[in-house]
């Protein structure tokens, strides 16, 4: 799987210069990362995310959603039932406990709303 740094350095029209002058990373380390010669860590997959302001699934070539969700793009009711849910599984299941990873939960509950429709 390819990720999009590449593609999304080009449509705004930065050179691996310029990009790693704004995110503070080498043109070569940044290069490595587009062609896959080097994995970067998931803190530095984030860092360039939020600069593209793109989720890192996106940025990964995991998702072709573009857009980051956060609860303000929920309505009143989609809202209480998201803190309902939350509420219920940080108690079940804190966030201390390693093996409980709340992405794929999140991307569980998605894949599994977009198949029911």
């Amino acid at each position: 799987m390819k990720n999009r740094l590449k593609e999304l350095r080009n449509k705004n029209n930065l050179t691996l210069r310029a990009l790693g002058q704004k995110v503070n990373m080498s043109s070569s380390r940044l290069s490595q990362y587009e062609t896959g010669k080097r994995e970067p860590k998931l803190e530095t997959w984030q860092k360039l995310a939020d600069f593209f302001n793109v989720p890192v699934d996106y940025l990964l070539g995991i998702s072709k959603d573009r857009s980051t969700l956060t609860i303000d793009d929920l309505n009143a009711e989609e809202q209480e039932a998201y803190e309902r849910i939350t509420d219920m599984l940080s108690q079940e299941y804190p966030q201390t406990r390693p093996e409980f990873n709340w992405s794929k939960i999140g991307q569980l509950l998605i894949n599994s709303d977009m198949t029911e429709k």
